[in-house]
């Protein structure tokens, strides 16, 4: 593998980001999308059932 690097976000902060940004942005529609990762995301926390 070459040196490349790429810039990565914690999963609290991809939670907090799919949570809030209804909040940070009133027009936009909350998206079942949304929900669906962050319930994803949660599973997969340390201390979580099936992780």
């Amino acid at each position: 593998m070459d040196a490349r690097t790429a810039p990565v976000i914690s999963v609290a902060a991809q939670i907090e980001f799919k949570e809030m940004f209804p909040v940070w942005m009133p027009g936009r529609p909350r998206r079942a999308k949304d929900a669906a990762d962050v319930a994803r995301l949660r599973a997969g926390l340390p201390g979580r059932a099936g992780s």
